[in-house]
């Protein structure tokens, strides 16, 4: 399952990597202008998707997005479902078959397979002359959330809502087996802003945190190579979040810059009240001199 609005210079990579690995696909777009739409089109004519729809919503709606690819998963009748972002390439830590390894876990009774989150970085050594953000992009850390991100399509499964996604009565059984998602949700300071702006505009109930500490500063976006591990393409991931140091320092900029556009929204708001306050004084006082002129 594949939700897309407008990533169209890391779709076409990512389109071929679920295709390669065997994955039959299906994408709902959400109104996407960037040429992604186009991009899962040619996907849908060469093999390389099983479905596609497209949605339109006012800004990006995630959960209808989510909802809506969930549904059209199911009515290829799946016996398990994968849910990635255009961003997101899972693989076996180890590099052996993804879908291979889902197979025997799934046999195996695991319900659950959770990727560790491995998130490349910009910095100062990316070659921008290189398109592919896998090629491009070498450095990461681990940074782990929480990821169920494989699992069997059971009766009552609940992908969308807050809670557990399992039925009542289902116990969570997770696969001991080490799975990564290699993300790269910023690519270029371009495609950052723009996402940023799009994630802003987003309910804040489902805005994520981790792009509160942003103020739109391109420099923000490129991260020391001294803060991160360096990969080789050689699955020796390493499970430590090198580039902590630089995130606090990132969260410790956005609260101060939050805190004072705080109190200037805090003396807007008195210099307001005292205006407020200031003009209903003098319409009390003028409806006390029409009273005393109309009284006989």
């Amino acid at each position: 399952m594949l939700p897309v609005r407008d990533e169209a210079d890391v779709l076409p990579y990512n389109l071929d990597w679920y295709a390669d690995g065997g994955f039959p696909t299906v994408v709902v777009d959400n109104g996407s202008t960037d040429g992604s739409y186009e991009l899962c089109e040619q996907a849908l004519t060469d093999g390389r998707l099983e479905a596609l729809e497209r949605i339109e919503t006012e800004r990006c709606d995630w959960r209808t997005v989510l909802g809506a690819v969930f549904r059209l998963a199911k009515r290829h009748r799946p016996d398990y479902l994968v849910l990635a972002a255009a961003d997101e390439f899972f693989e076996v830590a180890d590099g052996r078959d993804l879908l291979g390894a889902m197979r025997e876990d799934f046999a195996a009774g695991y319900n659950a397979l959770t990727p560790s989150n491995m998130e490349f970085h910009m910095t100062e050594r990316d070659d921008p002359a290189e398109p592919n953000p896998l090629a491009r992009m070498r450095y990461y850390t681990c940074q782990q959330v929480r990821m169920t991100r494989a699992y069997p399509c059971v009766p009552e499964l609940d992908i969308v809502g807050p809670g557990s996604i399992f039925p009542p009565g289902l116990e969570r059984r997770r696969s001991p087996r080490k799975y990564v998602s290699r993300h790269y949700p910023f690519r270029t300071p371009e495609q950052a802003l723009r996402k940023l702006e799009r994630m802003s505009d987003r309910p804040t109930a489902y805005l994520r945190h981790d792009y509160l500490r942003f103020s739109g500063d391109p420099t923000e976006f490129l991260t020391k190579t001294s803060r991160l591990f360096r990969y080789r393409e050689d699955h020796a991931w390493k499970y430590e979040d090198k580039a902590m140091s630089a995130r606090l320092s990132q969260t410790e900029k956005a609260l101060a810059r939050f805190h004072g556009e705080l109190s200037e929204l805090q003396a807007e708001h008195t210099a307001l009240q005292q205006e407020h306050t200031a003009l209903q004084a003098k319409h009390t006082a003028l409806l006390g001199m029409l009273e005393a002129r109309s009284a006989p």
